[in-house]
């Protein structure tokens, strides 16, 4: 391949610096595996796109937003540099191994603009006295179209944002004075020292972790963006990061038990000890310790992990199960704070609440009993070893313990669902409509497969409902559109889910290489090399799965979905699986159900207050401008609160009438994994949090129904019910 005689000047321009990155370098030579990880594109992602400059300006576009998405630090006139030098030029950069010293220097002129910004913070909320008495508008970071101009124009949005910032937190902290008052607890100051101390250690913690970029860092962000120019779900993946996945997928890790956060002081705390970890069991670490230090072998040598990021911090704590991770921690010991070191060893940790679970309902006001179930479904979970968990298997048990207790409607709850495996898919999808194809999938080569249940005959054929909302994505749709084309299952949720329509396969880049350093860091490539479509021809890709009944939610103002993916692959359509043969659409009664379903809502005061809210919020999102004059953001914060109180004094009332009626409608029982070869399964008595003593602290923090399903679910069962009553 010919190169262009501007990237033989640039490359002899950047050999001093590639030097200097050579002698600096860790063992992966991340410039090898950016030139295999784009030969993996061109020959095997799904879209095929020419590698060339339309390409390169994708990718340094897409690195460039990985570093100052909120265009908060770059000036107008350096990223037109940068698209100037290298738009032609980065993907020969990454064919002849050298876009590593680019993409250095960029990374350090960022890190050079946020040291500036803090230095700046530092000094407004050293010397200027804020009064917040102008008429001063700011406009919002997701208005932003350009970059700033110049430095002057740079350093007037910085002060705008830190003075946003300042007002947001006085306001937050005499909110919190105000229910503290109420409720005779400790009140928060809103001294301006106190306010500009947490905004100082707010902006001190984003450069800690912006100092932190490394090598391997800036190889990740710039591999990503490589893999996001083919399309949003295509991705470069550290170790670590595939970790992450494999955990999200299978719901199990070896760790020890902890989920931490990193506070304002960059102090990394535990705030949560896993159920049944190894943590808990051996009881050294509680809840609110400060860790200060981490040896990854348990030998001596302490990694100090203030203000490291908590994905490096995870680096630090994965290991082979049976193994020990030192920990010098800090926290409260017999009403002292003690530092000590602990060694706690590393064990295969279940989280059992992702896992598919159910809840059923026995209604006895209304005539004869009627037991209809809610079974959720978290993801599409299975075991990389096929040795643990996996969501058909527990479907299945919950479905068999279900039918054993008679009930006589099921809804599939699969908001949040993200996805997870087709294979566990294709056996779910038969659980409910027997053999058949469910869903087609067409390769990068044109050749369409049909994908068909892994089941002869259904498990349940009777009434189903199933809950989407726009996070229900990929295999969830799969599963949605399978039942909805089918006929078997009444859809509810908001106006459409999020429209992902392809598919994606891992691979080891160090596989594809000669062996070079430590190939364990040479990372991951992610990539899409199908899409999938319906039985019916159409496919889900930007245009989701549209439920038959559509309830109002946040997604009628944010922008969740696959259509607001940069570079997203287009929607189209393919013929039709010959060997679909749907159930009659008659039974499931639409027209009967979407008019009493309306009738309900256009009656619910709750779906009416929730309509305003997202109104309200609509009007928020789309003014490009907010006050900086803190007496007119203190009057609309209050103006806020009297309307949030007098809704508050309103569903404190209405839901103490809810609960009655609740208690004489229906019993609630508990179906987890654990219960399901109980004589009896456990009945669940209204939420303890729910209790006289503290219901009302309760319903302000969360303003959750009584007995903690929520008002869309309410609805949803009501839906099954008028189905169960139309089909009998």
């Amino acid at each position: 391949m010919f190169m262009s005689g501007f990237l033989k000047s640039l490359i002899a321009t950047l050999a001093a610096m590639s030097v200097l990155s050579s002698m600096r370098a860790s063992a992966v030579e991340f410039d090898r595996v950016g030139l295999e990880m784009t030969r993996l594109l061109q020959n095997d992602h799904y879209a095929r796109l020419p590698f060339d400059e339309k390409l390169s300006k994708r990718i340094l576009t897409l690195f460039l937003q990985s570093l100052d998405k909120d265009q908060r630090f770059f000036l107008q006139t350096e990223v037109d540099a940068f698209h100037q030098r290298y738009d032609r030029v980065f993907h020969e950069l990454i064919l002849v191994k050298k876009y590593m010293p680019v993409a250095t220097s960029i990374v350090e002129l960022y890190r050079n603009r946020v040291r500036q910004h803090l230095r700046f913070v530092q000094s407004e909320l050293k010397t200027h006295d804020y009064q917040f008495e102008s008429s001063r508008m700011m406009t919002r970071n997701d208005h932003a179209t350009d970059f700033p101009e110049s430095l002057s124009q740079l350093e007037v949005i910085w002060r705008d944002q830190l003075e946003d910032s300042i007002i947001s937190e006085i306001l937050r902290r005499e909110q919190s004075s105000h229910l503290a008052r109420e409720d005779n607890q400790l009140e928060f100051s809103s001294e301006p020292l106190w306010v500009a101390k947490k905004i100082e250690q707010q902006h001190v913690k984003f450069f800690k972790r912006v100092e932190g970029i490394d090598e391997a860092d800036i190889a990740n962000y710039f591999l990503s963006a490589v893999a996001k120019a083919h399309d949003p779900h295509s991705d470069y993946l550290s170790a670590a990061e595939l970790e992450s996945l494999k955990v999200r997928v299978s719901h199990e890790l070896v760790g020890i038990g902890v989920r931490l956060f990193m506070n304002d002081l960059g102090e990394i705390q535990v705030q949560e000890v896993v159920n049944g970890g190894e943590a808990e069991r051996q009881g050294s670490l509680v809840l609110g310790d400060r860790i200060l230090a981490i040896s990854p072998l348990n030998n001596g040598h302490w990694v100090d992990v203030t203000f490291k990021p908590l994905d490096k911090i995870h680096e630090l704590m994965m290991g082979d199960r049976g193994s020990y991770l030192g920990l010098r921690v800090r926290g409260m010991r017999n009403n002292a704070q003690k530092t000590e070191e602990i060694a706690i060893q590393r064990g295969l940790i279940t989280l059992k609440d992702d896992l598919a679970s159910a809840e059923l309902y026995e209604y006895h006001s209304q005539g004869a009993p009627l037991k209809l179930a809610v079974i959720k479904i978290p993801s599409f979970y299975f075991d990389f070893d096929r040795s643990g968990y996996r969501a058909s298997t527990d479907v299945a048990r919950i479905l068999e313990r279900l039918e054993k207790e008679e009930v006589s409607g099921i809804i599939l709850d699969l908001r949040d669902n993200g996805g997870g495996s087709v294979r566990e898919v294709q056996k779910l999808t038969g659980f409910f409509v027997g053999s058949g194809p469910v869903v087609q999938v067409k390769s990068t080569q044109g050749r369409i497969e049909t994908l068909a249940s892994l089941s002869q005959k259904a498990i349940y054929d009777g009434p189903l409902v199933v809950m989407v909302n726009e996070r229900s994505a990929s295999a969830t749709e799969i599963l949605a559109a399978a039942l909805q084309d089918y006929h078997r299952a009444v859809i509810v949720g908001s106006h459409s889910t999020f429209g992902k329509g392809t598919v994606q396969k891992t691979v080891n880049l160090s596989e594809h290489l000669q062996p070079s350093g430590d190939s364990y860091n040479e990372g991951y490539l992610k990539y899409t090399f199908q899409k999938y479509y319906r039985v019916t021809g159409s496919s889900v890709q930007i245009k989701g799965v549209v439920p038959d009944l559509v309830f109002p939610s946040h997604a009628d103002v944010g922008t969740d979905g696959e259509k607001y993916e940069q570079f997203a692959l287009p929607y189209d359509v393919i013929a039709k699986s010959a060997k679909f043969q749907p159930f009659s659409q008659s039974d499931l009664h639409l027209p009967l159900l979407q008019e009493r379903s309306r009738v309900r809502c256009s009656a619910n005061q709750d779906l009416s207050d929730f309509r305003g809210d997202l109104a309200a919020l609509k009007k928020e999102v789309n003014s490009p401008q907010i006050s900086l004059n803190l007496e007119v953001r203190r009057q609309e914060a209050r103006r806020k609160e009297t309307i949030d109180k007098k809704r508050y004094l309103e569903r404190v009332r209405r839901f103490h009438q809810v609960r009655e009626q609740d208690q004489k409608d229906f019993r609630l029982y508990r179906l987890t994994l654990e219960d399901l070869d109980l004589d009896a399964l456990p009945v669940l008595a209204p939420r303890a949090s729910l209790l006289e003593d503290n219901e009302a602290e309760e319903l302000r923090n969360s303003l959750n129904w009584p007995r903690g399903f929520d008002l869309f679910q309410r609805e949803s069962l009501q839906v099954l019910r008028d189905l169960v009553q139309a089909r009998q």
